[in-house]
């Protein structure tokens, strides 16, 4: 309905109170909303807001600290008390109103008892957290929870406002209580967050300062004890994110991520066209091309192989585990276990509560910790990564906490010196099965010295395997065949290997005539673990050196152990020794009368200071005295 008033053209447009307005055609495509709150809040935008017909408009609302929103009301009407709200399809006027109010004791849902002892502990306002992804907002409760009969209960709790640091009382048991009301000794604590403004409780994890020089104050990380105190590093609550990078081929992968979603459709589906095969350690299989799924669901207290045709990355979404209330049970022989953990962490650590019963783990690589003979080629487990073990029976696998996190005085990981030696064999065969081929130095000793290599090879003459040995027992990986391949690629069943080795010093390879086994054969098994007793070679006559040669130290830097090479090329009075600063002696690694030929020695300097030393060599010819060579190598000692 229009009419002529003077010169305004109008028109009669509908309002949220159901009542027709004059409105000037020219402003008919616009509508308006007017945003305003109480006290102790704010609403943006405010005021009057211009929004066009069939557009969308959101608010923000955020109270001050201390305060929630108690009441959001659009057009008359109490909605949901949110962060925000947003108007859609907007086709008439619209009024919005936010109110605040105080927090009070009795928004809470948990309860605890004061037993009169408690253990403190402390966050303050550096402290990383967030929930579902958002920080700690003030009026968040952060409560303390100990088992009880299998269920959690609070032991403690304290309203975070963000102003200045808190402290958690967690209460312990009273043993004379006939029921459980508080922590037992030693009793690792649980989290959770109550969010006011969502009435939501958020599960959550923690990682913990440790108590050092840097933190005089604490006595205690993750556990319970009367009198102790604790300080969080971090408290993560809510749903958290895990990116796993998948490489072309073969590799062992896990998730610390308990997903949203555990159907294995939707977890790939971004990768599936580049995703072969999928499976699991009882060798179930998810094949998407076909498709076949044996597997059913994604379970993140297992570790999965899987092949692929390209590198990509799958992403998790979901609740992050807490690795020391994780039990993984673990049939005896093999399995392929995830790592919950959220930070490196060494193999003898972090398979300590299994060593027991640990055989043998393997990573991806082929690289293998075997705890009886103390090799870790291995080094750290790494999020992201699985892991196959062998063991002698059942056991359960608990990782240790996350609280070493954040550690500084503590490093987990071996350190890990570059090596000067090139390997020379290269082995590109990475497949989903091998076995072990272990090497004793016991066995390899007179034969291999170090920076030599050993080498496995296939009945058709195929590299399948190889490893550098460093003056210790060492083993080596001797892959199998991809039954995803149309050619062969690797060891069959029952196939007999050979190993070469290969001299560095004399440039040499050299077939092993013999081989006496202390355990397994020289026939290939999926996952069969071969030890060496016996080598025999027939090595050849090796050239002798045409010069005196000193070599650099390896490596150097060093800490502590330097290994010194020099070659004699004749029979000779040999001295070798390292002077500090001051030219004073500190170590004689070689006097005396020596045969030609190629000579390597080591240098432990656990006993002096870190600094600046050399090594100096002294020649005196046995048939020529008068033939003297003197050579000197500067090492740095670093600890």
């Amino acid at each position: 309905m229009m009419w002529n008033a003077g010169l305004w053209l109008c028109t009669l447009a509908p309002s949220a109170d159901g009542i027709a307005h004059a409105r000037p055609v020219s402003d008919y495509d616009q509508y308006t909303v007017i945003a305003s709150s109480g006290s102790h809040g704010s609403i943006l935008p405010s005021d009057t807001v211009t929004v066009g017909i069939g557009e969308n408009q959101q608010f923000s609302i955020s109270p001050d600290p201390g305060y929630y929103i108690d009441s959001v009301i659009v057009d008359g009407i109490r909605t949901d008390s949110t962060f925000s709200y947003t108007f859609t399809n907007v086709t008439a006027d619209h009024l919005i109103r936010c109110t605040f109010a105080a927090y009070g004791e009795s928004i809470v849902p948990w309860t605890f008892t004061n037993t009169g002892m408690n253990h403190t502990i402390i966050l303050d306002t550096g402290i990383h957290s967030t929930v579902s992804g958002m920080p700690l907002v003030a009026g968040d409760y952060i409560g303390v929870f100990y088992d009880s009969g299998g269920a959690p209960a609070c032991g403690g709790y304290a309203l975070w406002n963000g102003d200045h640091a808190i402290t958690v009382a967690a209460f312990g048991n009273e043993l004379a209580f006939p029921a459980l009301n508080g922590f037992a000794t030693g009793e690792p604590f649980q989290w959770k967050v109550f969010r006011w403004q969502e009435n939501r409780i958020y599960d959550a994890s923690a990682t913990y300062y440790l108590p050092d020089s840097a933190n005089p104050l604490l006595t205690s990380t993750n556990t319970y004890v009367t009198n102790g105190i604790s300080k969080l590093r971090s408290l993560v609550a809510g749903l958290q994110h895990q990116t796993l990078s998948l490489r072309n081929g073969w590799s062992i992968i896990s998730s610390y991520i308990t997903p949203e979603s555990d159907i294995l459709d939707t977890i790939f589906g971004p990768v599936i066209p580049d995703l072969i095969i999928l499976k699991n350690g009882q060798g179930k299989t998810y094949i998407p091309s076909i498709p076949v799924n044996m597997i059913g669901t994604w379970d993140a207290s297992e570790g999965y192989q899987l092949k692929m045709s390209d590198t990509s990355s799958v992403s998790f979404d979901g609740m992050a585990s807490t690795p020391e209330r994780t039990p993984i049970a673990l049939p005896g022989g093999w399995s392929i276990i995830p790592y919950l953990r959220q930070s490196e962490l060494s193999a003898d650590s972090a398979l300590a509560g299994i060593t027991s019963a640990l055989i043998i783990a393997k990573d991806q690589d082929g690289k293998v910790y075997f705890p009886s003979l103390s090799i870790n080629g291995i080094g750290t487990l790494k999020p992201g990564q699985g892991y196959q073990v062998k063991l002698s029976a059942a056991d359960t696998l608990v990782y240790p906490a996350n609280t070493f996190l954040f550690a500084k005085h503590i490093i987990d990981r071996p350190v890990t010196v570059k090596s000067e030696f090139k390997p020379h064999y290269i082995t590109n065969v990475r497949t989903d099965k091998n076995a072990t081929i272990i090497f004793p130095k016991k066995a390899v000793e007179g034969i291999l010295m170090k920076g030599d290599e050993v080498a496995v090879f296939s009945g058709n003459d195929l590299l399948v395997g190889s490893g550098m040995y460093d003056g210790s027992d060492f083993a080596v990986a001797a892959w199998g065949d991809d039954p995803t391949t149309p050619v062969k690629d690797g060891l069959k069943a029952g196939e007999q290997f050979t190993l070469r080795l290969w001299y560095r010093s004399s440039s040499c390879e050299e077939e092993v005539t013999s081989v006496g086994w202390s355990e397994g054969s020289g026939a290939y098994e999926a996952d069969g673990i071969n030890i060496v007793g016996k080598l025999e070679v027939d090595r050849p006559d090796v050239a002798l050196p045409d010069h005196v040669t000193l070599y650099q130290n390896y490596p150097n830097p060093f800490n502590p152990v330097a290994t010194i090479r020099y070659d004699l090329p004749a029979r000779s009075e040999v001295s070798l020794k390292v002077y500090n600063l001051l030219g004073e002696v500190v170590a004689t690694l070689a006097a005396g009368l020596e045969e030609p030929g190629y000579k390597s020695v080591e240098w432990n300097a656990s006993g002096v200071s870190s600094g600046i030393y050399f090594c100096r060599l002294d020649i005196v010819s046995a048939r020529e005295p008068g033939k003297t060579f003197t050579q000197t190598r500067k090492m740095v000692l670093m600890k």
